[in-house]
């Protein structure tokens, strides 16, 4: 059977194709119509009267109109007032009603304290400060050949002067053993400081060429222990007030440009103890404002920023 060409298909097949597309364009444009148009429910019902009185009908088929409006949300929230009827339309104004947002207190700003509770713990901080210094000024006077050599730092903070003892020219390197120069200042360190009140604190750090070697922690341990015994030699008694740790390569300088120079040391930390007056005048005033109270503890108590 010869296959059909398009020179010889009827006229009719011709034109068909372009028929069914023109339809289905029509069909889609008025689809589109329909989407955007509101029907008329009240003229539905009456051609749905008249066309079953015309044509009779079996039964009558119950329908709701489909609502308008907020009745939508009326029906299963009941929202305050009276919503849209079912029947009416109703399109919305686009404006949000005004929001009212409930008024906020300003925070309370807390009342200052009276001159009373803050003048015995402003005399009290400053005479203690003052005495640190002068503490650190009359180290910095013994110490002072060390001092120039770049063995031994003295730095007053708040209420507590730290002495820093480096491991330059006062132990060997890799040694616990101090240099006789070293001890003989030490013991005589120990025996002022026995005679003024505070507690004292002794740190030790040492980093060798492998950080968290064991030999860190002993040798941080060991110059910590002959520092100690120095401190004790002519003053037995100061070891009831002295505290000795250890830390080994745990805790370097925090400037690491002085890292090398500073990061095997020992730090003997002399803090002045509060008097009973400064202790109750700060209970007071801690009571009454603490932030007040804060403020003067941080004074005495400085955090470091340097070497910890």
């Amino acid at each position: 059977m010869q296959a059909l060409t398009h020179a010889d298909a009827s006229p009719a097949s011709r034109w068909m194709p372009t028929l069914l597309a023109t339809l289905l364009v029509m069909l889609c444009f008025t689809v589109v119509l329909l989407s955007f148009s509101r029907p008329d429910y009240r003229r539905f019902a009456q051609v749905a009267e008249g066309l079953g009185a015309g044509f009779g009908r079996a039964g009558a088929l119950g329908a709701e109109p489909v609502p308008l409006g907020n009745a939508v949300v009326a029906r299963s929230f009941a929202p305050a007032g009276e919503p849209v009827p079912v029947d009416s339309p109703w399109r919305g104004s686009g404006q949000l009603p005004p929001l009212v947002m409930p008024p906020v207190a300003a925070p309370a700003v807390p009342e200052a304290p009276p001159p009373a509770l803050v003048d015995p713990v402003k005399s009290g901080v400053n005479a203690l400060i003052a005495g640190t210094r002068a503490e650190a000024g009359r180290l910095a006077g013994r110490f002072g050949p060390g001092i120039a050599r770049g063995e031994i730092e003295i730095e007053a903070r708040g209420r507590s002067a730290v002495l820093r003892v480096l491991e330059k020219g006062s132990f060997a390197a890799g040694s616990p053993t101090l240099t006789p120069a070293m001890q003989s200042q030490l013991a005589e360190l120990g025996a002022l400081l026995a005679a003024e009140p505070g507690e004292f604190l002794l740190r030790s750090y040492h980093a060798g060429a492998t950080p968290g070697a064991p030999s860190d922690w002993f040798l941080s341990a060991a110059r910590a222990a002959a520092v100690a015994e120095a401190l004790q030699a002519r003053a037995p008694v100061i070891a009831e007030r002295l505290t000795v740790l250890a830390y080994g390569a745990t805790r370097p300088p925090a400037d690491a440009r002085v890292r090398t120079g500073r990061v095997n040391r020992i730090d003997i930390v002399i803090t002045r103890t509060l008097t009973p007056e400064l202790r109750v005048a700060l209970d007071a005033l801690r009571n009454h404002t603490p932030q007040s109270a804060a403020t003067f503890e941080a004074l005495l108590d400085p955090q470091a920023t340097e070497v910890p």
